[in-house]
Order: structure tokens, then C-alpha cells, then sequence
């Protein structure tokens, strides 16, 4: 019986460490997104002025 459960704990952990990297991923992504989009934003405000 405790081997099941710490298999269990195994593939949660491996789950977990999965979702923080995927979750890395998806902020560096949109960081990558939107740094153009502000940077745009910036020229335009101040062509704008």
C-alpha cells in the first residue's frame, strides 16, 4: 500500500513540474507579445504629442 502512494506523489510532482514549466512558457511568450506592442505604443504616444 505505501508503494501506490508514493507512486502517486511521483506523477503529481512530474505534473506539477509540467505546469510551472508550460506556465514559464506562456509568460515569456506573451512578454515576447507585448514588448513590441508597448513599444508601438510608446512611438505612437509620442508621435501623438
Amino acid at each position: 500500500m505505501a508503494n501506490r502512494k508514493r507512486r502517486k506523489k511521483g506523477k503529481q510532482a512530474a505534473g506539477k513540474q509540467k505546469d510551472s514549466i508550460l506556465k514559464e512558457i506562456l509568460s515569456e511568450g506573451l512578454s515576447q507579445l507585448l514588448n513590441p506592442l508597448l513599444w508601438l505604443g510608446r512611438l505612437i504616444s509620442r508621435l501623438w504629442d
